[in-house]
Order: structure tokens, then C-alpha cells, then sequence
């Protein structure tokens, strides 16, 4: 069972503020079990209740229910340690409340361009199966046809005939049913989102925002480097920092500071090493970090903002274009009817 990012956000959060009200934490997990936001929140915290009664952690508890990612459950291990488990708590809360922030505002963001496009889409499939299906029909009997016209004709025989959509609907089967052989493909395609014009910019600020706060958050925590550095390089999300992860933690090993290491590592690098430098030089590399990642989501954010202005446009023109399709393919054929008489 693996908890949402929302449900994390609730149960990191509710977790600290029980426990900074001196509320003992095995009360929280029950109170939590009672009134939880939803069904898979409230069995994840009743089964955490038992094991504590078992005598087990905390932590060991939430990794043997698989509720959240490994350097999560490594700041909660660190935080027994330490004694500062309510402000670990809600160093994560914030850490998946901006997650899930970053999220919504994508998500927000693409609705609109989405459903003008498949208004779009609905328009150049129905108008000339339904609208002017009759008006089609005698067009064909003309001999040739503009090329509009000719479009929209074989627009309403496809969408008119069955064997489209079966053959449509057995390939969106085939495309589920095959979906666990995708894994193959994901080295490839994130290899192109790295280095494709355009859309590397998205990637690598949001892979900087992934990397950076993960390991400000574990380093903040008081967690080793070398660990942290790990954690951080595998919670990226990226299997391109595989081979990185190696080589930047080998050369941290042998005593190569963290600037140096990133600095051969074109994903992680660029626009990084000079501000992770004066962080190693002042002892403040996990306030960097964390000024760096914000950085880096503001970046984002900016980019993400600029590509919605110019998102809209272009569905204003491909609906545009549909409808010019349809008005010229409609009365080409007319205005040529009429020359002949």
C-alpha cells in the first residue's frame, strides 16, 4: 500500500502537529485511524497503530507497509535517532506539500488547452459524419473533389464505419496490455526530454528541484552526504543518473568536494557547482540547497506559465484550421456546381 502525495501531505502534517501538542505519537496514529481524511489514510494508520503495540518503530512500521519512498523512511530512521522526529515530520509535509503544489498547477494548467483540443478533435470527426452527411454524399457524385472536400469525405467514411473503431479499440487494448514492456523505452525517451531543444529546459530545472530537495531535506536532517547523496541521485526519477550516481559518489569517496563531483555530470552540473562551491566554503551546503531548489521551481514555474500563453494560441489556431477545412471543404464543391450551370 503506497500512499498518495496528498495523503502523505495530511499524514506527515497531522503527525507533527499531534506530537508538537505533546500528544504521544501512538494516540496520533489512532486519532488519525478514526478521522482520516480518506478510507486508504485511515487503514494505513490503524495498521501502524498495531505495530507499534507490536514494539516496532515508527519507521520500520511505515517501511514494512510501503507507504512512502526509501529517503523519506531513512529521515524518519535518523529522526528516532535524534530526537527531532515532529520537525522531521513536517520538513516532509512541506517537502510533498510543494510536490503536490507543482503538480496541481500543471494539471491546472493543461485542462483548458486539453479540452479545447479534443473539442477540436470532436469537431472534425462529427461535423462531416453527422452534420453534412447527406450534403457530402451528393458532393461525391460530382467526380473530383477539392482536396477540403476530400478530406472531410474520407473523414465521414472513417468515422462511420465500424471496422475503424474496432480496429481502434483493439489498439488502445493492445497498448494497455503491452504497457509493462514500456520499460524498455524509458532510458530512450528521457534521454530525448534531456537533450531535445525545447524541452530540456522543463526536464533538467525539474530534475534539479527533484535532486536538490531531497538532499537538502536529508543533509537538514542530519543524515551523511554520502547517503544523502544517494538517496537523492536515485529519488531524481531519472534513469540517467544511473551511471552518474556511481561515479559522483566514487569521486566524493575519495575526497573530491560535491561541486567538483557534479561538475562532470552534464545533467547535474550546468548552473549548479559554482553555487554548491561557496555552500561547501561557507558550511551552509544545506541552505544553498534548499535556496537553489526554490530557485529552480521558480524557474519552472516561469517556463510552465510561458508555455500555457503560448499553448492557447495554438489551439485557437488548430480549431482555426478545422473549421476552415469544414467551411471551405463545404462550399468549394457548391461554388463549383454552380459555374456549371
Amino acid at each position: 500500500m503506497t500512499l498518495k502525495h496528498r495523503e502523505l501531505v495530511l499524514f506527515f502534517r497531522s503527525l507533527s502537529t499531534f506530537m508538537q501538542s505533546g500528544i504521544p505519537l501512538l494516540r496520533s496514529l489512532e486519532c488519525l485511524a478514526q478521522q482520516g481524511e480518506s478510507a486508504n489514510l485511515r487503514l494505513a494508520c490503524h495498521q501502524l497503530a498495531g505495530e507499534l503495540l507490536k514494539g516496532n518503530s515508527l519507521s520500520a512500521a511505515i517501511g514494512r507497509q510501503q507507504l512512502c519512498p526509501e529517503f523519506a523512511l531513512q529521515l524518519l530512521r535518523c529522526a528516532e535517532r535524534s530526537g527531532q522526529l515532529a520537525a522531521v515530520l513536517e520538513r516532509l509535509a512541506a517537502h510533498y506539500t510543494e510536490q503536490s503544489t507543482r503538480r496541481a498547477r500543471l494539471q491546472a494548467a493543461l485542462t483548458y488547452p486539453l479540452i479545447m483540443l479534443v473539442v477540436s478533435l470532436a469537431m472534425a470527426v462529427l461535423i462531416p459524419t453527422l452534420v453534412l452527411k447527406d450534403l457530402l454524399h451528393s458532393f461525391e457524385s460530382q467526380g473530383t473533389l477539392p482536396w477540403p472536400t476530400a478530406v472531410l469525405v474520407l473523414v465521414g467514411r472513417l468515422a462511420s464505419s465500424p471496422w475503424f473503431w474496432l480496429v481502434l479499440v483493439a489498439g488502445v487494448v493492445l497498448l494497455v496490455r503491452t504497457a509493462p514492456g514500456w520499460e524498455r523505452w524509458k532510458r530512450p525517451v528521457h534521454t530525448v526530454l534531456a537533450y531535445a531543444p525545447g524541452v530540456r529546459t522543463f526536464y533538467r530545472s525539474h530534475l534539479h528541484i527533484q535532486f536538490l530537495t531531497s538532499l537538502a531535506l536529508q543533509l537538514r536532517a542530519g543524515l551523511p552526504l554520502l547517503g544523502s547523496l544517494k538517496e537523492a541521485l536515485d529519488g531524481a526519477g531519472s534513469p540517467l543518473l544511473d551511471d552518474s550516481r556511481a561515479r559522483v559518489v566514487t569521486a566524493v569517496m575519495d575526497g573530491m568536494p560535491l561541486s567538483q563531483a557534479l561538475l562532470k555530470e552534464p545533467l547535474l552540473g550546468e548552473g549548479l557547482s559554482r553555487f554548491l562551491e561557496a555552500g561547501e566554503e561557507t558550511g551552509r551546503l544545506d541552505a544553498v540547497l534548499e535556496w537553489m531548489a526554490r530557485m529552480s521551481s521558480d524557474k519552472l514555474e516561469y517556463l510552465q506559465d510561458s508555455l500555457m500563453s503560448l499553448l492557447e494560441p495554438l489551439i485557437l489556431l488548430v480549431m482555426g484550421i478545422v473549421a476552415g477545412v469544414v467551411t471551405v471543404g463545404t462550399l468549394l464543391p457548391t461554388f463549383q456546381f454552380l459555374d456549371q450551370l
